[in-house]
């Protein structure tokens, strides 16, 4: 395997990477929305919210690092990308492919921000969510992280 084609499976799998970020960054946000949506402003949801967000800056710190990566190797090989690129048509297609489903990600993420954007808005102004008492968080967190880790959605602490 020469440099260029060891480049481009590293591109491949810092992708594959960020997919898989992406995918659960979107399974957080549409979990936010169904938290917004929620019109009984129980305790545990301001609560729940923060945890989703505190998970999902974890995953967006991840993706920035996977950008930064791929940025870096992209730039190595840069100037010969145009005359290389085609001895390598299936390692191309398969980056190809990650680099489309990446970008279908970021579009749905942006999409469902903007939902979740216009939920908070809708909301009447001054509306809070009451506060859990201190003895409850502790809980409420363990049976947020227990569900998070059963479904994939949580990696260690935030």
């Amino acid at each position: 395997m020469d440099a260029f084609e060891a480049t481009l499976v590293l591109l491949t799998e810092l992708s594959r990477e960020k997919a898989a970020a992406l995918e659960q960054a979107l399974a957080i946000t549409v979990n936010q929305e169904t938290v917004l949506q929620n019109r009984q402003h129980l305790p545990e949801q301001a609560l729940f919210f923060q945890e989703m967000t505190k998970t999902k800056q974890g995953l967006i710190d991840q993706i920035l690092q996977s950008d930064s990566a791929f940025q870096s190797a992209f730039d190595r090989v840069a100037e010969y990308f145009e005359q290389t690129a085609p001895c390598y048509p299936a390692q191309m297609k398969q980056l190809q492919e990650w680099v489309d489903k990446v970008t279908g990600l970021d579009v749905a993420i942006r999409v469902q921000e903007a939902k979740n954007k216009q939920l908070c808005s809708a909301q009447a102004p001054g509306a809070s969510t009451p506060s859990i008492p201190k003895t409850h968080q502790s809980e409420v967190l363990r049976r947020y992280r227990q569900n998070a880790k059963q479904t994939g959605n949580f990696r260690g602490k935030p």
